[in-house]
């Protein structure tokens, strides 16, 4: 959990103003941040919104008040910070395409945090990018929600093979995503070797170990 004191480092690091900040996140407004930085006692949804935004700018937070950039890792936790990371993932998407890869996919997981209306959203704004894409998911044999249909494609993996921990590439970075009935928090790696590296071994397992979902006559939207 951050304080107010980290939060006042933060912002200098990124050279913000409470002005700034208070527009970039919304809510909470420039009061509730201003309060905070006073180190007075500040809402859950405060501290969480200003970790995710931090967070999202490549902000780590240290022990003893310390504040320093993760040039190469950014860290989303709970609903809003998994939005944030599905609008990074949009934002690619939109603008390089290329081959997008998520293993170990659990659609109520993504229902949960996202929420049904928010991601139904993201599936519609999608649909206009699925010729830019080759977007390839696996799930646990049997899974029969395929929410993202419109815009990727399914393949039933093996139950010996699935846990509850995704992964997520696109573009040049590589997500790992854990979730629990508590939280989820997605730590993303921009580094194209990793991204590679992760594609390859995706792809062998895809050839190799998935088979085509068993329900009717299922197959991606065109």
């Amino acid at each position: 959990m951050i304080t107010g004191k980290q939060c006042r480092a933060a912002r200098a690091l990124l050279n913000m103003t409470q002005n700034e900040l208070a527009e970039a996140v919304k809510n909470p407004a420039r009061s509730a941040i201003l309060t905070f930085e006073a180190e007075e006692k500040a809402s859950k949804h405060t501290i969480d919104t200003l970790s995710n935004y931090f967070g999202s700018q490549g902000i780590e937070f240290l022990p003893n008040d310390g504040v320093s950039f993760k040039p190469d890792t950014k860290v989303y936790k709970g609903t809003e910070g998994f939005r944030l990371f599905m609008d990074d993932v949009f934002e690619v998407v939109s603008t390089v395409g290329g081959q997008i890869r998520l293993h170990n996919a659990k659609p109520d997981n993504w229902i949960k945090w996202l929420g049904a209306d928010w991601y139904a959203m993201h599936r519609e704004r999608m649909k206009p990018f699925q010729k830019n894409i080759e977007f390839r998911v696996t799930a646990v044999m049997g899974e029969t929600n395929f929410i993202g249909n419109t815009h990727s494609e399914y393949r039933w993996l093996p139950e010996e093979m699935f846990t509850q921990q995704s992964f997520y590439v696109y573009g040049d970075r590589l997500a790992l995503m854990s979730f629990s009935e508590e939280d989820v928090e997605i730590y993303v790696v921009r580094k194209e070797e990793f991204a590679e590296s992760f594609r390859a071994l995706f792809d062998v397992t895809w050839e190799e170990r998935t088979v085509l979902p068993d329900v009717g006559n299922y197959k991606p939207e065109e």
